[in-house]
C-alpha cells in the first residue's frame, strides 16, 4: 500500500488459502507469507514475483519470519512445530535473487507444544526462540543447542508474544 495517497500498489498472489502473516526482511529487499495452505512463500518487493516457496510443514503455517539477523527463517504452524530453515537460502536472497534457490530446506524442527503454536519470537542476538502456544505454556528454545531450555505455564492460551527484549524479559498476551 501507498499509505500517504491510501491506495494498493501491488498484489502478490500465490497462495490457495488465507494468509496469516507477512513481514520484511531487514533490508526490506523481500517479504515472507504464511498461509493457511501450509506454506510459506518468499517475495521479491521489487517485482512483486514468488522467489521461493517452503512446505515442510503439515496443517497451516501461523506465521513465518526472518531471524534478526536475516540468516534463517523461524515458522510456527498448527502442526504443533517450529521450524528453522536455511541460512543458505538467505544469504542467497540477499545477494543475488536470480540464483536457484530449489535447495532451501528446513534445518530444525522443535516440538514441544501439545497444541496449536500462536506466535514465535527471537532474541535479539538470534540464539533463542520463544514460542506461545494453545497449550497455555510459553517455551523459550536454544538453536545453539537443538534444545527446549525452560517451560513457563500459564493460566490461559498464549496467542501473542513481543519481541525479546533480551534473554530475560518478554511480553505475552492471551
Amino acid at each position: 500500500w501507498n499509505i500517504s495517497e491510501g491506495r494498493c500498489i501491488k498484489t502478490l498472489k500465490g497462495h490457495c488459502e488465507r494468509v496469516n502473516s507477512v513481514s520484511y526482511n531487514n533490508d526490506g529487499q523481500f517479504i515472507i507469507s504464511a498461509s493457511l495452505d501450509s506454506k510459506i512463500k518468499i517475495w521479491d518487493v521489487n517485482t512483486g514475483k514468488c522467489v521461493q516457496t517452503l512446505n515442510n510443514h503439515a496443517q497451516g503455517v501461523i506465521s513465518a519470519l526472518f531471524s534478526n539477523d536475516g540468516k534463517s527463517i523461524i515458522s510456527n504452524s498448527m502442526d504443533k512445530t517450529i521450524r528453522i530453515w536455511s541460512s543458505d537460502l538467505i544469504m542467497r536472497l540477499e545477494n543475488d535473487c536470480s540464483l536457484n534457490l530449489n535447495n532451501a530446506k528446513c534445518v530444525l524442527n522443535l516440538v514441544g507444544h501439545s497444541e496449536i503454536i500462536r506466535s514465535v519470537s527471537c532474541s535479539p542476538n538470534g540464539q533463542y526462540i520463544v514460542s506461545a502456544s494453545n497449550d497455555k505454556t510459553i517455551r523459550i528454545w536454544d538453536i545453539n543447542a537443538y534444545e527446549e531450555i525452560q517451560t513457563l505455564k500459564e493460566d490461559f492460551e498464549v496467542w501473542s508474544l513481543l519481541k525479546l527484549k533480551n534473554k530475560d524479559e518478554m511480553v505475552a498476551g492471551g
